[in-house]
Formats: C-alpha cells, sequence, structure tokens
C-alpha cells in the first residue's frame, strides 16, 4: 500500500505532467473562461437594469399628470399617455405612427405649425401656441401647446397640451 501511495505521489509530481507550455495555456484558458463568465453576468445585469428603466420610464410617461405625446425625429407621434388621448377625444392606436401635425391640425394650420417649427428648431427652444382642435365627436375645444426639442438620442419632441377654458 505504502508503494501505490509513492507511485501516485510521484506520478502528480512528473515534470512532463506539468511541463511549462501546458500550465501556461491551462492557466490563460482558466483565466478566458472567468473573464467570458464576468462579462456575460454583467451583460446580464446590465439587461436587467435597462428593462427595468424602461418600465419605470414608460409608466412615468403613461401616468404623467400632464397630457403628453412623444415625437420621433421623423416627426411621427411614438407615443401618446392616456390625459392626451382623453383630451383629443382619440385612442393611441390612432395617433401612433401618424405624422403629427397632419393628425392634429387642418391642412392650413398644418402648414403654419411646422414653419413655427422649423424657425424655433434652430434654437433648441421650447415654445407655446394656442389653437383649436377638432375632436371626433365634433367637439371644438382650444388647446394651449408646448413643444419641447429633445436634443439627446433618440432625438424628436415632446408635446404637452392643456385645454383653454372659456368661450370664443
Amino acid at each position: 500500500m505504502p508503494f501505490l501511495r509513492l507511485t501516485t505521489i510521484l506520478l502528480l509530481a512528473a515534470p512532463g505532467l506539468y511541463a511549462q507550455e501546458s500550465f501556461a495555456v491551462m492557466a490563460m484558458s482558466a483565466t478566458l473562461f472567468i473573464l467570458l463568465l464576468l462579462l456575460a453576468v454583467s451583460i446580464a445585469y446590465r439587461l436587467k437594469q435597462l428593462a427595468t428603466d424602461i418600465l419605470i420610464y414608460q409608466n412615468l410617461f403613461a401616468d404623467a399628470p400632464a397630457a403628453l405625446i412623444r415625437i420621433d425625429r421623423h416627426d411621427k407621434i411614438d407615443a401618446v399617455n392616456h390625459d392626451m388621448q382623453a383630451l383629443l377625444g382619440m385612442s393611441a392606436p390612432e395617433l401612433i405612427g401618424q405624422v403629427w401635425y397632419e393628425r392634429l391640425f387642418a391642412s392650413e394650420s398644418s402648414v403654419q405649425v411646422r414653419h413655427l417649427l422649423y424657425k424655433q428648431q434652430k434654437k433648441n427652444a421650447t415654445f407655446s401656441f394656442e389653437s383649436s382642435f377638432y375632436r371626433p365627436d365634433r367637439q371644438t375645444i382650444r388647446i394651449q401647446w408646448k413643444i419641447r426639442r429633445i436634443v439627446k438620442k433618440p432625438s424628436g419632441y415632446l408635446i404637452s397640451a392643456n385645454e383653454i377654458n372659456g368661450d370664443f
């Protein structure tokens, strides 16, 4: 039995088993594996964090106490919250994907709004204007629009609206 233990120890201590090249390759392989594992874990953690951030943003936008529309850089509506849907009397599928000034204004007003937007776009400013809006239920309301340019990516505009009460 002592002979068997001695043979096992000599086998493990054999110089060919731990040759310098094979040990270096094994060490580099193990290091690479650990780095890839850490990378995969950090990517998974970041994706989970981004998903949580997106959910928080969507909930804040949808439940904001103001009527809001988000416009992409091609002037198309890509999000509308519940208050804006109630104010305009339209559902989200009726608005999303539409060019906002063509959908929300009559053709002659649409040209004026585009011109005003083009002038203000160079200033990166927030600007406001009033207009009449004709709801699908044939009710006319007066709305104060406020448009703010989003400069960071994804760029576009954030539009808020308030109904102006009073006779006109």
